[in-house]
């Protein structure tokens, strides 16, 4: 294969998940995770387990959708809102908004033995390096 058709499959596979081909793996914890830019691409038993297709005010929005982010609900747009994500074959961090009286943005690492734990990030973490460069101790677990 040629350079640039190598370049040009590459980035067609990167852009099927949502990154540009320039978009740098993320150390963590001896992990390399290969960053994610929309909800729709994470894998379905991922989505589930956040429960990203609950109905209303209980489901994930899109990166950059409209979501409950005040404690004033007047629309059934839900209260979670996806920033950012990563993985290294089965173990995901995933990146969220949580709208409400408490808003906040959390770090969710999902195992595939089925664990889950959650870490507490800044308001304007945006990247997953930012996210993992904060993701420090143990985090606490999910109530998933």
């Amino acid at each position: 294969m040629r350079g640039w058709q190598l370049w040009l499959a590459t980035s067609l596979l990167a852009a099927s998940f949502g990154l540009s081909a320039a978009d740098p793996q993320v150390p963590w914890r001896g992990l390399q995770l290969t960053p994610v830019a929309t909800l729709a691409t994470l894998p379905i038993d991922i989505q589930h387990r956040l429960r990203a297709d609950a109905p209303g005010t209980g489901g994930i929005a899109e990166r950059g959708a409209e979501f409950n982010s005040t404690d004033v609900i007047d629309k059934p747009w839900p209260m979670r809102r996806f920033v950012v994500a990563g993985h290294d074959g089965d173990t995901w961090v995933v990146v969220l908004e949580q709208g409400g009286r408490g808003y906040n943005r959390s770090a969710h690492v999902l195992m595939a033995d089925g664990s889950h734990r959650e870490y507490a990030v800044t308001r304007d973490t945006q990247t997953l390096a930012e996210a993992t460069a904060q993701m420090q101790g143990d985090g606490k677990p999910s109530r998933e």
